[in-house]
């Protein structure tokens, strides 16, 4: 049995030319790598900030992925999670 793992720097799911998030062209991307388990790096997570969303938990439910964990490993602001 093969698993394709994929490993992917969302950059916060950052569309680089309208400069707004797009949670559609991240999970586009993902989607056409066709990965059974995916790794995402900075991402934020539910915080105080209104941009900040379950990102991970949002992208999983697009694509129909269970979601799992996100580990937080900085807080912006001291309220506001960014990790994996």
């Amino acid at each position: 049995m093969k698993i394709k793992v994929m490993s992917y720097n969302t950059q916060h799911c950052l569309n680089f030319i309208t400069r707004k998030i797009d949670f559609d062209i991240i999970a586009d991307t993902i989607k056409n790598c066709e990965a059974d388990i995916i790794g995402l790096q900075e991402m934020r997570d539910l915080g105080q900030d209104p941009e900040y969303q379950a990102q991970a938990k949002i992208l999983a439910e697009k694509l129909g992925y269970p979601y799992f964990y996100f580990a937080e490993a900085i807080r912006f602001g001291g309220a506001n999670p960014y990790g994996n």
